[in-house]
Order: C-alpha cells, then sequence, then structure tokens
C-alpha cells in the first residue's frame, strides 16, 4: 500500500478572552468567599461549589491543542482540551476542496459569504492555511496551521489545489 499519513498538533495560542475568563472566576470566587464573613457560612458553600465548577469545567476548555491528521487525502481535526479529552470535530476529504492557501493569498479573495471554522494557532507569526470547500451545502473556510511535512504531501496530491504563496 502505498498510504500516505501525517500527522501534526499545535497548540492555540492563549487569548484575551480566556484571560478574563479565569480572572474573572478567580475574581468572583475570592469575593464570595469574603462576602461569608457578612453572610454567614452559606457563602463560602457556595463560593466552594463555583471554585469546583471552574475547576473541573472551565479552566480545562481554555487550554486548547489542535491535531491534524492526514491520511491520503482525508484530513481530520480534532481537538484536545488540557491534554486530556480529545473530540473529534472535522473530516473532510481534499478531493473536494476547491482551493487550499495561506490566509493572506489574493487567491481567496474570490470568496465570500462564508462560514468560518478557525482551528488554527491564532497566532499572529504563524502563517494560517485556509481550505475552501463545500460542507452541508454551504461554502466553508476551515483555518488549519500544517506543517512543511503535511505541506508536501498535500502537494503531492493536490497539486492543482494548494497553493503555497
Amino acid at each position: 500500500m502505498n498510504d500516505t499519513f501525517c500527522e501534526h498538533i499545535v497548540q492555540r495560542k492563549t487569548r484575551p478572552t480566556d484571560i478574563a475568563i479565569k480572572v474573572l472566576s478567580i475574581a468572583a470566587i475570592v469575593v464570595l468567599a469574603l462576602s461569608s464573613v457578612i453572610l454567614g457560612f452559606l457563602m463560602i458553600f457556595v463560593a466552594f461549589i463555583f471554585g469546583t465548577i471552574a475547576v473541573l469545567f472551565i479552566f480545562p476548555k481554555l487550554k486548547v491543542e489542535y491535531e491534524y491528521s492526514l491520511l491520503n487525502h482525508d484530513l481530520n481535526v480534532d481537538v484536545i482540551y488540557n491534554r486530556a479529552k480529545r473530540k473529534h470535530l472535522l473530516s473532510i476529504d481534499l478531493k473536494e476542496a476547491e482551493m487550499i492557501a495561506p490566509r493572506t493569498s489574493h487567491r481567496l479573495d474570490a470568496y465570500h459569504d462564508l462560514v468560518m471554522k478557525d482551528y488554527s494557532t491564532a497566532d499572529e507569526n504563524a502563517t494560517p492555511y485556509a481550505v475552501m470547500c463545500n460542507i452541508s451545502q454551504q461554502m466553508n473556510c476551515i483555518l488549519f496551521n500544517p506543517d512543511k511535512e503535511m505541506l508536501s504531501r498535500m502537494e503531492s496530491f493536490l497539486p492543482r489545489t494548494l497553493y503555497r504563496d
């Protein structure tokens, strides 16, 4: 068999909203705990419950990694939360993609009214690639950060679809 397999894991950059959520959650826990002096034991219990919810459900969703798996011409995107929980996000056949190009490419100017799906690192120094494809009768723009090896393997079976400019 001549199967092509490549996978790449990238960590999403911490967004300002992630920091704001952490700061506000911790501030709310502190305020609830300090209000127990005035309002009694019940507020300590509420602060403990809120802190437990934040630690178990909110904070793990803020540390995100994306895994891109390329098997022949099928691209799978999974998200990994807090390096522990994995969730499958997307599977697409790249042979059905209309175009794959860097996000800043002028070739993407013709595409409008898109559903954007950002699975990139959100790092301004990295160059995310955009995959333009139809999913459920609607044009989608899927952003991801492939490495050089993945790009070279994609180029071998998508020479007229993949642009590196």
